[in-house]
């Protein structure tokens, strides 16, 4: 079986051969692939975070701003967004006022009305109102109201609202 990439060796190779190739041929070709490669790097982010495959200077380097967001990824300036799951890295500062999900890496900061989210490295997450906050390594879990509950483990730290429950140190990963 090909790959997707052979598949689209082939069917380009096939078109250029009877000259029905165009630009914006190439160019569909070519957004396609991103979005699916993009795909899969938001599939297997925390291991090719881990592992130091994905940086925020590689995703800066092959993607636009534009094609990150839609992706759901967001590497750095400030972003408002609808998406329901969201990873941050490097110094992306990004405001979601529905529940959601997020993954949190570097110095990148989530700020959300609610939902589950997880922070890693030196990254902060700030709820707004009831969610629960899975914190790791030196991350910051922030709570301003509502009943939250932060999973504190390792070096983090948390801020937290009078009506959060504290877990530390529970050893889920």
């Amino acid at each position: 079986m090909k790959n997707v990439s052979e598949i689209v060796e082939l069917i380009t190779q096939r078109t250029k051969h009877i000259g029905a190739i165009t630009p914006e041929f190439s160019m569909k070709i070519n957004d396609d692939l991103k979005s699916l490669l993009l795909t899969e790097i938001k599939a297997d982010f925390g291991w090719l975070w881990h592992e130091k495959i994905i940086t925020p200077e590689l995703l800066v380097d092959c993607f636009t701003q534009d094609e990150l967001s839609e992706a759901g990824i967001f590497v750095k300036g400030t972003h408002d967004t609808g998406l329901a799951k969201i990873i941050t890295c490097g110094n992306a500062i990004v405001k979601s006022f529905i529940p959601e999900s997020s993954v949190c890496y570097n110095d990148s900061k989530v700020i959300s009305l609610g939902g589950v989210h997880r922070a890693y490295d030196n990254s902060t997450v700030e709820l707004l109102e009831e969610g629960v906050i899975y914190a790791f390594n030196h991350a910051t879990a922030i709570t301003k109201k509502g009943e939250s509950v932060i999973f504190q483990h390792d070096q983090s730290s948390v801020v937290a609202h009078k009506k959060t429950v504290v877990v530390r140190n529970n050893g889920v990963k």
